[in-house]
């Protein structure tokens, strides 16, 4: 019986080249800082003390905003050089 050779292996593809991108994001996180801090908090008495200060100035913990940001990447086959800003 005549033997049959297996199929060759698919050739990857090659992600070589220049690569340049950018990237942006709006966050929004609210913050609550009428609070009393206790128990685990009596163990960190700076934080406590910051989180109370704030709250008794009615200071705006909140962390809202946007954010932009790039890339750029030569890829070699076998290296990768990269920048993000």
């Amino acid at each position: 019986m005549k033997e049959v050779a297996p199929a060759p292996a698919p050739e990857c593809f090659d992600w070589s080249g220049f690569y340049i991108g950018a990237f942006g994001s709006y966050k929004h996180a609210g913050v609550n800082a009428d609070l009393d801090p206790t128990g685990d908090w009596l163990l960190l008495p700076d934080d406590a003390a910051t989180i109370e200060n704030h709250s008794a100035h009615n200071d705006d913990l909140d962390a809202n905003g946007a954010e932009v940001g790039g890339f750029s990447r030569i890829q070699f086959p076998e290296r990768m050089l990269g920048v993000r800003y």
